[in-house]
């Protein structure tokens, strides 16, 4: 699944998520669907394969240090990550009149390993729920946050 759109709608009872988003396979390169990657800007699709790729050299040397942390053997840890599918979601959060009555994104969890997230703007919303209480997460200016998906908390 790849390109750009809106979350799906389940029941009239829910709240709707008031995000658009575009959502891209990056690596392997081969699973790329081009017709989705947009032409504009001109340096739209260079700058995304290379910031990609520093993705995934900084996504393992964290699965390094998680290893060496953890007490397990490294090699084996990034085996089981080891060309498994990279995409990225940008998400834009439009204004909307009737607040109270949306999220920017339901409640969820990421069924990855793990997950990379660059704050781009002002917009404010991200937490983390931790023993039922939700906290906010104040990212720091140019800073990625880290979210342990939960392929990952089963293999820990």
């Amino acid at each position: 699944m790849q390109g750009f759109g809106h979350h799906f709608v389940f029941s009239k009872e829910q709240k709707l998520d008031w995000v658009d988003l575009l959502f891209l396979a990056t690596r392997p390169a081969q699973e790329r669907s081009l017709d989705f990657w947009p032409t504009k800007p001109s340096t739209f699709r260079d700058t995304l394969d290379k910031y990609t790729t520093e993705l995934a050299s900084v996504a393992e040397q964290l699965f390094r240090f998680m290893a060496k942390d953890l007490g397990v053997d490294q090699e084996a840890l990034l085996g089981t990550f080891k060309g498994l599918p990279q995409c990225v979601r940008i998400n834009y959060y439009p204004p909307c009149r009737q607040a109270g009555k949306v999220l920017g994104l339901s409640p969820h969890t990421d069924g990855v390993g793990m997950t990379l997230l660059l704050h781009a703007n002002d917009v404010q919303g991200l937490q983390i729920r931790k023993d039922g209480e939700w906290f906010s997460v104040h990212a720091l200016p140019g800073a990625l946050v880290v979210n342990i998906g939960d392929v990952l908390e089963v293999c820990s």
